[in-house]
């Protein structure tokens, strides 16, 4: 729709009421159709800038001399509401969902990352590619009037009545929306990735990266733009590596397995780009945390921990491409990986995810998992969601023949179908350790 609109010369006055109409209809659909958390709350959103698109513009047709540069300007914003209906809300069921792990997820967003939580919405978004990822952008609706604001004078009364429908609708302001392959939303083996995408919005909400970026000595050569180019792949590195240390800080050990099958899947073990470090370095680092904070010390989990850290710890020195010998040299430095550590710890304090709380924790989840029962954690606080992670885990290494022998694990496909349903009873878990948990909280506190 986008590029036919922008492609137009000029564009009949009974043009945009209509595309704003047959658009809000969409989003008004969709509000019926999703659940009452997530993408709905982003519909509802959509759905009052669909509705403000078209008082802005009758109000800019009567006071305009230029309905035709007008008119184009509300094609563009339009085209781009149905943009963002395109890219961030998946069309419901066409796809088992993970709607289980939402308020967990919301619980670690505000207890780690520090977001109001009615002011945020967390939403996730199946997708054919398959990686995982995290955006994080403000309220389209806002978007829409700052974006007016400059192409039209806005009268104090429709501004008045912006900021009063605003605080009525009580609609979110930040939107983070979590991408993951469509073909694992229900295979929990994988979602300690997600604790990875977490770790993201965390560092920028407590601008751990921000602090790391101070120690880094950089001595590239070249012109303004090479350098420009160097100092963005150090900062993607450096955030990459930041956001593995807080899902280890936070997670303990399931993040090595998880992050060790997707690499295999997608090809990037031992591949450095402009935006990831190979994920051998990566593993390399994160063992060494785990190894560092005592879970080597835990009999046949140590030992696989042990075995990964020996494969991997080459590639902390190992050769790469010419163009990040230098990144790597200057990120991989040992008192840089020293500052990585020292602000990760420092942002958390007492929430790490420890070898005693592994022990006494995951005993209780895995056995739950062996009978056939869901894995209910004990505890009310937020590592309950790693609780049940690294028991699904557990689950997994026990019944491998050859766990990780001569660095291979059993393929990703073979774990997906063998441990449906270890998956469905972890997510059961999840949410019946959510309903329990809510139910002790006052009701101001859950949110959405």
């Amino acid at each position: 729709m986008g590029k036919r609109l922008l492609q137009l010369d000029k564009i009949p006055d009974h043009i945009i009421p209509s595309l704003v109409h047959s658009l809000g209809a969409k989003f008004e659909q969709l509000s019926v159709d999703l659940p009452p958390h997530g993408p709905r709350r982003l519909a509802d959103t959509l759905k009052a800038s669909v509705r403000w698109a078209l008082r802005l513009h009758d109000a800019g047709r009567a006071h305009s001399q230029e309905l035709t540069q007008l008119n184009e300007v509300y094609s563009r914003l339009i085209a781009n509401l149905h943009d963002t209906c395109e890219e961030l809300i998946h069309p419901p069921g066409s796809t088992d969902f993970p709607h289980e792990l939402m308020p967990a997820a919301k619980e670690w967003m505000c207890t780690f990352a520090g977001v109001d939580r009615l002011q945020t919405s967390i939403a996730f978004l199946p997708q054919w590619t398959y990686n995982y990822a995290i955006l994080e952008r403000g309220s389209p609706l806002n978007e829409l009037y700052e974006t007016i604001s400059v192409y039209q004078p806005i009268s104090s009364e429709i501004q008045a009545d912006f900021a009063k429908e605003s605080a009525e609708l009580k609609l979110p302001q930040l939107f983070y929306v979590f991408r993951f392959p469509e073909a694992e939303s229900r295979n929990v083996l994988y979602y300690p990735m997600f604790l990875h995408e977490f770790g993201h919005a965390i560092d920028w909400n407590k601008e751990i990266s921000d602090k790391v970026f101070e120690s880094i000595e950089l001595k590239f050569e070249g012109n303004d733009e090479e350098v420009s180019e160097r100092l963005e792949i150090v900062e993607h590195w450096v955030r990459e590596f930041v956001a593995d240390a807080i899902a280890t800080h936070l997670g303990g050990p399931c993040l090595v397995f998880a992050l060790w099958h997707v690499s295999l899947v997608v090809n990037v073990l031992d591949q450095d780009s402009d935006t990831h470090p190979s994920t051998r370095t990566r593993l390399a680092l994160i063992t060494s945390q785990l190894i560092r904070q005592g879970f080597g010390r835990k009999g046949g989990l140590g030992s696989i921990l042990g075995f990964i850290q020996s494969q991997c710890q080459g590639a902390l020195q190992g050769a790469c491409l010419p163009e990040y010998k230098t990144i790597r040299t200057a990120v991989l430095a040992p008192h840089v990986r020293r500052k990585i550590l020292e602000e990760v710890t420092k942002a958390f304090s007492s929430d790490c995810f420890r070898p005693h709380l592994y022990r006494t924790s995951i005993e209780d989840a895995t056995k739950a998992l062996h009978r056939g029962r869901p894995p209910i954690p004990k505890e009310s606080s937020v590592v309950a969601l790693a609780i049940v992670l690294n028991a699904a885990w557990e689950i997994a290494l026990l019944r491998s023949d050859r766990p990780f022998q001569d660095y291979r694990a059993p393929s990703a496909r073979h774990l997906a179908s063998a441990f449906r349903a270890v998956s469905e009873l972890t997510l059961k878990g999840i949410e019946s350790w959510y309903v329990r948990y809510a139910s002790e909280r006052p009701v101001e506190q859950i949110g959405d």
